[in-house]
């Protein structure tokens, strides 16, 4: 997966299994590039076999045999499923043709989405239906293994990248725009292509790519820097949506925990300081401990006797022992 983060304009990106993700970050975390830089990693076919774009619709309206629902959805570029190496459930999946302006618009459903709106994946191809009230033929499914590029977030339906200009605004400038970051990258290494290698021929095009895209001397002097890192798992939005509440949530439990032990170390002082005066007044009425001496008879070597204390309420009680015996004892009445 690639991770790119833009501190002081530094990038990073992930690597996995020969699959490749492009990412850019930004001093505020951002993870995105402009579309014209698709074509700088397509291009190096000395580093990769193909590289793709996506970027994720959280909310489409999706109609199907009657019936809407709010659906996720992802907008892929055509190499997006042979890139990640899917075959289709049904059908056939996106082609870079499918993601040409003006073509028909078309889609690729999710196995659990083909499912439960028309029984079966190959029910489902060759169905029109409509998203944001646009009409889109289905043309495939994905496989039910397959769960897209980024942990948790689920696409049930796929649409070629192009028709965002059909669902949204039609505005096609942002296709053209160098400097609008919006689409993850993501590509797979080609065989035999070491980490390193990769590192050195996409570090060079990009570094060409952004110096060429800077319009005044700050940007210049401010460029990108391509670094490569493994990425097998996908991209990580997931984490890096969650973690900073997640971090926020462990603080405020281990505050909650401080707050709640000084309070009970509080609780025992008190109890303790309230308990001073009960504890003098004891100590005062109670009798002073009382020590007793045992005299231990000459031994047959004639030793002289010796007196050792013993505690006295062991010493009461032998004596108790011994004494009891020889007392009188009442006669019952």
């Amino acid at each position: 997966m690639a991770r790119q983060r833009i501190c002081a304009r530094e990038i990073r990106h992930d690597v996995v299994n020969r699959r490749l993700v492009v990412r850019q970050n930004d001093s505020t975390v951002s993870s995105i590039f402009p579309y014209p830089a698709l074509a700088v990693f397509q291009e190096s076919r000395g580093a990769l076999t193909t590289a793709f774009g996506y970027f994720s619709a959280s909310r489409l309206a999706l109609t199907a045999q009657g019936e809407t629902d709010a659906v996720k959805g992802q907008y892929v570029s055509g190499g997006y499923f042979d890139g990640m190496g899917v075959v289709p459930a049904a059908g056939r999946l996106l082609q870079p043709q499918d993601d040409n302006p003006g073509d028909s618009a078309v889609a690729v459903l999710s196995d659990r989405f083909s499912r439960r709106r028309f029984g079966s994946p190959e029910a489902a191809v060759g169905q029109t239906i409509r998203i944001n009230d646009k009409p889109f033929s289905v043309i495939g499914v994905a496989p039910g293994s397959f769960f897209g590029a980024e942990p948790g977030a689920i696409p049930d339906v796929y649409i070629p990248l192009r028709a965002d200009a059909i669902l949204v605004t039609g505005d096609k400038s942002k296709y053209l725009d160098d400097h609008l970051y919006w689409i993850e990258i993501m590509g797979r290494l080609q065989p035999g292509v070491s980490l390193d290698h990769a590192q050195t021929l996409l570090a060079t095009a990009f570094h060409q790519y952004v110096a060429g895209t800077a319009t005044d001397e700050a940007q210049r002097s401010d460029l990108p820097v391509l670094t490569l890192q493994a990425g097998a798992t996908g991209l990580d939005s997931l984490r890096r949506q969650y973690a900073r509440p997640i971090y926020l949530l462990m603080v405020m439990v281990g505050l909650i925990l401080l707050v709640a032990c000084s309070n009970i170390a509080s609780l025992l002082l008190s109890r303790a300081v309230a308990r001073r005066r009960e504890m003098a007044v004891r100590l005062g009425i109670s009798p002073p401990s009382l020590r007793l001496l045992v005299i231990r008879p000459p031994s047959p070597l004639s030793t002289p006797p010796t007196a050792e204390p013993v505690d006295s309420g062991r010493a009461l009680t032998s004596c108790r022992r011994i004494v009891a015996p020889s007392c009188p004892r009442e006669a019952p009445p």
